[in-house]
């Protein structure tokens, strides 16, 4: 009915999207091979109703020719995910630089 409200986890790639509570169970996860970067999202960083941009971000490494994935999350609690295609060094430090308030933990370079 429409003005019900749903629970939903919103998505962030080339669109924005959602998967409800009800499909949690079904959704394949998010593919990993490692972790980049942790970090308190700055205040200025644009937060939606329906996109929030949480108070921690936990970016991960994905494997070769996947997107990068963020996990949003606030309270202790994944409020969205984003998917990151430039997956360049470049742009996800762009990202850091942009949206940290503070680094929690750097991914340790070779």
């Amino acid at each position: 009915m429409e003005g019900t409200p749903v629970e939903a986890l919103p998505f962030l790639g080339s669109e924005g999207s959602f998967i409800r509570r009800d499909e949690i169970e079904i959704w394949q996860g998010i593919e990993v091979s490692g972790l980049y970067a942790i970090y308190r999202v700055s205040a200025a960083v644009q937060s939606e109703e329906y996109y929030p941009a949480g108070e921690v971000a936990i970016i991960f490494v994905a494997p070769e020719n996947r997107p990068t994935v963020s996990l949003r999350l606030s309270e202790g609690a994944i409020v969205r995910v984003d998917h990151i295609f430039d997956t360049s060094p470049k742009f996800v430090k762009a990202i850091l630089q942009r949206e940290a308030s503070e680094l929690i933990l750097a991914r340790v370079s070779r």
